[in-house]
This record gives C-alpha cells, sequence and structure tokens, in this order.
C-alpha cells in the first residue's frame, strides 16, 4: 500500500515523523492508527516534493485547515530557529479542539522567539473549547489585511476547497501569485 505524507516534524531531527488522521473508512489510516506504534518502523521511500520555505529570511505566513497543518509544523520548526529574525504568522482552521493535531507543540514553537504569531479558528468549537482565538472559517483577505506585508511569503495547505478559497482571496487583495505556495492534502 502506498501513501503520501507530510513529515510534521523539525527537519533537523534526524528522523521522520508522519501525523495522520484515522479516517473511519481509510485503509491505511486505520492500519497506522490501529497496529503501528509511536517508534515503529515503516518501509517508507525517501522525502521529496517541493513544497518546501523558499530560500532567505523573508516573512513566512504558514495557513493551513484541518490535517494540512503537518507541514507547516515541520516549517515552523525551521522558522523558529533562532537565528531567524523575520516575522512569521501561523494560522489554522480546525472544526473544534478534538479535530487540532499538534497544539502544544504550535504553541511552544511560537513561544521560542519573538516575532511569532499564532491565530486559530475553530468553524464549530465544543463547549470546553477556550484555547482558539476566534469562530468560522479563515478568510485570505483577513489574512492579507493582517499580514500587511508585500514582501511575504504565503504558505498554503488543506482540504482543495479551503485551497482554492485562500488563493482567490490572498490574490483579490494584491498578494502576488509568485509569493503563494500551495499543497493540497486528500486522495491522489
Amino acid at each position: 500500500m502506498r501513501r503520501t505524507y507530510s513529515l510534521s516534524n523539525d527537519p533537523a531531527d534526524g528522523r521522520y515523523r508522519i501525523t495522520v488522521k484515522r479516517e473511519p473508512r481509510g485503509l491505511v489510516s486505520r492500519l497506522l492508527h490501529d497496529h503501528v506504534s509511536i517508534g515503529h518502523g515503516i518501509a517508507a521511500s525517501r522525502p521529496a516534493g517541493d513544497f518546501v520555505l523558499a530560500p532567505g529570511d523573508r516573512p513566512a505566513v504558514l495557513v493551513s485547515a484541518g490535517v494540512g497543518i503537518t507541514p507547516m509544523v515541520a516549517m515552523l520548526h525551521t522558522l523558529a530557529a533562532p537565528i531567524r529574525t523575520s516575522p512569521v504568522w501561523f494560522f489554522h482552521g480546525a472544526r473544534d479542539g478534538a479535530h487540532h493535531p499538534l497544539r502544544d507543540e504550535i504553541r511552544q514553537l511560537a513561544s521560542a522567539r519573538p516575532g511569532i504569531v499564532t491565530h486559530v479558528r475553530y468553524s464549530a468549537p465544543l463547549p470546553t473549547d477556550v484555547d482558539h482565538d476566534a469562530t468560522g472559517r479563515l478568510d485570505g483577505a483577513a489574512i492579507a489585511a493582517a499580514v500587511n506585508r508585500e514582501d511575504a511569503d504565503y504558505y498554503l495547505c488543506g482540504p482543495a476547497g479551503f485551497m482554492a478559497a485562500m488563493k482567490r482571496d490572498l490574490r483579490r487583495a494584491g498578494v502576488p501569485a509568485e509569493r503563494i505556495y500551495s499543497e493540497s492534502f486528500g486522495p491522489r
């Protein structure tokens, strides 16, 4: 069985970590959740792909929804390094706190150095959810207005509809297409 997953840990770790959402009808995700424990080895090919941070130290805006958060956390590890100085914005949308993976790790990384701002929106928060910033869905135009930097690079990852809306909203807000990098999640 072959599947493609994004790495979700610090690229300098010397190991690979994937973060997989358990899908009720997902053959591989159920296998991983039900039969593979942390620390188990699995057969995998080398990491590949072109969804990586652009060279340099420009301001970065990481925007994700759902399990699209996984490559963003890997990027945030790099951006939180003390040698980085440019501002970073981390926007994430989830249904609720039960569907918000890696939340504590993101908080820790954001507090690692000045200049990292996080904003989390839950579209349908649970009564016990108190650790999000707003209710509703992320909006690309509002994100561009909050960032308000012509030199920022935008990195997007999430479901197809989310990605289409983000790209459309960012472009309408004046973000140049060459400053928008993306990776979509879903069946291939």
